[in-house]
């Protein structure tokens, strides 16, 4: 059995209620949510939150709960490996057996059931790897980036502008939907983005980090789009 734990803080600063705000009509929690159900790699979905209403949201979308999580894993610098970490601890502390965990983040509104088995499916059996997540290609090449210092440019890599876009090696980045690894590994492991930690790239269509109100909109629109969603 494999299970999928989702991280969802209430005390978001930049979006407020941003786990559970609605987004193209329905808490955008409940997208991740029914992804991880629609699967067929997980067999139950677990809510980790500090908030009742997001706790109760959760529950209403089909999610189990184990209760809301201690406030030490509730502050602004608290990392999702160590609410994992504690997540699985609380299961096996209930007795709950599986072999793998699925993270999922709670604004994840793209994300889709074969994505989630897909990047599974990378995992299993590999010897080289421990974990597995989604990455997208940047849409600029990061390479003609620079810093803005005192008002001035300074290239990340001056030499960068003088060559073809296409002669530019790709970058990628996470994508903030889904990590998989096993229930050990979670626990025993630092495992994220390491020399075993396998990128498995995703359509940039699908990924829109929310950070903001801006981000927010424009992740709408491109839900809307993806899936022909009446605005």
């Amino acid at each position: 059995m494999n299970v999928a734990i989702i991280p969802a803080r209430g005390g978001s600063k930049r979006v407020p209620k941003k786990n559970v705000r609605p987004f193209c009509g329905v808490p955008i929690i409940g997208y991740s949510i029914q992804a991880a159900l629609e699967s067929n790699t997980i067999s139950e979905v677990y809510v980790s939150t500090d908030d009742r209403e997001i706790e109760r949201i959760a529950l209403d979308y089909g999610a189990k709960s184990l209760g809301l999580r201690c406030p030490e894993l509730s502050d602004d610098y608290s990392s999702t490996t160590e609410i994992v970490r504690y997540e699985i601890g609380r299961l096996h502390a209930k007795g709950v057996e599986f072999d793998y965990v699925a993270e999922l983040y709670a604004t994840a509104a793209m994300l889709r059931p074969e994505v989630i088995d897909g990047i599974h499916a990378e995992l299993v059996g590999r010897e080289d790897a421990v974990f597995a997540f989604s990455a997208v290609e940047f849409g600029y090449p990061v390479q003609r980036g620079f810093y803005v210092d005192n008002g001035r440019c300074v290239p990340v890599d001056s030499e960068a502008f003088d060559q073809r876009s296409q002669d530019l090696r790709s970058v990628f980045h996470d994508a903030g939907q889904v990590y998989w690894a096993s229930s050990e590994s979670w626990t025993k492991e630092q495992i994220r983005f390491n020399h075993r930690a396998l990128p498995v790239p995703v359509p940039r269509n699908t990924v829109c980090d929310i950070d903001t109100n801006e981000d927010w909109f424009i992740a709408e629109a491109m839900y809307r789009a993806l899936h022909r969603v009446p605005s």
